[in-house]
Order: C-alpha cells, then sequence, then structure tokens
C-alpha cells in the first residue's frame, strides 16, 4: 500500500492498521475457533459423565433430597448446559482473541 507513505494522519494510519491486523487475523482466527470449538464439543461427553458419577458420589455420601433433585435435573438438562456454554466459549474466545491490551 504505497499511498500510506503520503498519508502524514497519525490516528488514521493507526486506524488502517488496525483494520489491516484484523483482516489478515482473521483467517488464523477461524482456523484456531474450528479447533476450539471441534475440542469442546468432543470433550462434552466426558464432563457429562464427570459430573453425572460426582453427582452421584455426592447423593451417595449425604442422602439428601436436595442432592437428589440436583442430579435429576442435571440428567435431564445436562447437555443442554453444556451445549449452551459452548456459546459463551465461543464469545470469550473470540472477544480475547481480538483484544489488543
Amino acid at each position: 500500500m504505497p499511498f500510506l507513505v503520503l498519508v502524514k494522519d497519525e490516528d488514521l494510519l493507526k486506524k488502517i492498521n488496525s483494520i489491516c491486523c484484523y483482516i489478515v487475523y482473521a483467517t488464523l482466527s477461524i482456523c484456531f475457533l474450528t479447533v476450539f470449538c471441534a475440542v469442546n464439543l468432543a470433550l462434552i461427553p466426558v464432563a457429562y459423565l464427570k459430573t453425572v458419577i460426582h453427582k452421584v458420589f455426592l447423593f451417595m455420601r449425604f442422602r439428601s433430597t436436595r442432592y437428589g433433585k440436583n442430579l435429576g435435573i442435571y440428567i435431564v438438562l445436562g447437555i443442554p448446559f453444556l451445549l449452551c456454554a459452548q456459546i459463551t466459549d465461543v464469545y470469550r474466545f473470540l472477544a480475547h482473541s481480538y483484544d489488543s491490551k
């Protein structure tokens, strides 16, 4: 971009540089985001089973109806909860990827 040599406004040059960095980094970011999402989705069953086993142990240890309700709710809604958490994970991943501070 030879015309940038002629531009003397430092704020404009910083904005142009920032836009160029975002464009160049976008391809790399898409690759990393794809891997990040794939690993997160692959680990959902592991996280679900680990949490169910943990809640079963808590229920067996304390024999409280509170732990039983908690276990029942998680067995039914655990996968949707984990899938909803993926949305916030992707948002935070992208926010931190493009954070320039």
